[in-house]
């Protein structure tokens, strides 16, 4: 059944436009990630949660693990995490003058220099145009070249929560839009922008969470796909771009969509995070090359 709630949509000139939406619980789908652009897969870390705010034991430990299962789930030849995030509700957003986020007292568990807030705004990681040049450069740093002819290339983040307790519809859960439920062709706007937008939520667009996700568990979710192309850009008569670079073109060029949501709990506010603790999350890039 689905649960109705608001999400924030971003708009020229605004921070964010509440919308009300239905989302729908996946637990009980087979939703995929080559075909929604996001999958649910069990998998069990040795890290504590603790473990997750040392940087050191992450690109170790973590990494490691994340390599293991990633490949078993998708088959690919050759998974490179790149980068990861701790998300926490006490983030101050403050950043010190290296330019790493900083915490509060209550969010210092350790010593990474990962750590993020949550994102409440309906947006995407990187245009077509964007994942590619993100997947060249990665490749470069180690030496190699996309070859099409041999190899099929996929980003992804791996979303996890990393409290014991599971993440309820309380505490700020990711949202995921399906990408079969998109009309690519119509539902960006077409504004110069970093990112694609969208004009705003459809009727046929269909959400999903995965309710009381817990520490076992990761959500996968698609950036960047070589299957998938790009939208021709749109340009002026000297050839000045008027859109987003590299729009997607197809349902396999979309980066999902996806936000952190949250339904209000009377309790929760009342007695200050007392009921319902703040969402922990770790959020994962990885770069996945398989053989054709």
């Amino acid at each position: 059944m689905p649960t109705t709630t608001q999400l924030n949509f971003i708009q020229p000139s605004l921070h964010g436009t509440p919308t009300t939406i239905k989302i729908t619980d996946a637990r009980n789908t087979s939703k995929t990630l080559d075909t929604n652009g996001f999958q649910l897969h069990p998998h069990t870390t040795s890290l504590t949660t603790n473990d997750f705010y040392n940087d050191d034991t992450v690109t170790t430990t973590y990494y490691n693990e994340l390599i293991t299962t990633v490949k078993e789930l998708t088959g690919a030849a050759k998974v490179l995490p790149i980068i990861h995030s701790i998300r926490n509700a006490q983030a101050n957003f403050a950043f010190n003058p290296k330019g790493k986020s900083s915490s509060n007292a209550q969010a210092n568990r350790g010593t990474t220099t990962q750590l993020a807030e949550y994102v409440p705004l309906v947006h995407c990681d990187n245009s077509f145009a964007q994942g590619e040049s993100m997947m060249t450069n990665i490749l470069h740093r180690t030496n190699e070249t996309m070859d099409h002819t041999k190899h099929r290339y996929q980003i992804i983040n791996v979303w996890r929560n990393i409290r014991k307790e599971p993440i309820s519809q309380f505490n700020h859960p990711l949202a995921v839009l399906d990408v079969t439920t998109m009309d690519v062709e119509n539902d960006f706007l077409l504004t110069k922008s970093d990112l694609p937008k969208l004009k705003k939520n459809q009727p046929y667009h269909k959400w999903f969470w995965y309710s009381d996700m817990t520490k076992d568990e990761i959500l996968c979710f698609t950036r960047w796909d070589s299957r998938g192309k790009a939208q021709d850009d749109i340009v002026d008569e000297k050839g000045k771009i008027l859109s987003c670079h590299g729009l997607p073109g197809d349902s396999r060029g979309v980066s999902t969509f996806h936000s952190a949501w949250c339904n209000p709990n009377p309790l929760t506010n009342y007695l200050d995070n007392f009921v319902v603790p703040g969402r922990e999350s770790c959020d994962t890039l990885l770069v996945l090359v398989f053989d054709l």
